[in-house]
């Protein structure tokens, strides 16, 4: 009867660890994820730098936007797609 008791104990106390590596993991998991999710973001946020016309010229074309194509027979940039850039504070 003692051994059986024991035993009961032992078989709680094993699968209450099991549950809590499991949630342990998921935990890990969890935040792992999100970090990656973070970098992600931040990189995609400094690859759009650069407009469309930038990028076409990078590879070596002309931009194909239509806008783009209409201010580049008249001389200009096309400011939809290139703004003005706001002059850096010091």
């Amino acid at each position: 009867m003692l051994v059986d008791v024991a035993r009961e104990q032992q078989n709680r106390h094993a699968a209450k660890s099991q549950a809590a590596r499991k949630v342990n993991k998921m935990k890990s998991i969890t935040a792992i994820l999100c970090a990656v999710a973070m970098l992600v973001s931040a990189g995609a946020a400094f690859a759009q730098d650069k407009s469309c016309c930038e990028k076409a010229k990078d590879a070596g074309k002309d931009c194909a936007h239509a806008c783009c194509v209409k201010a580049k027979k008249d001389g200009k940039t096309c400011e939809k797609c290139n703004p003005p850039k706001a002059p850096e504070k010091k």
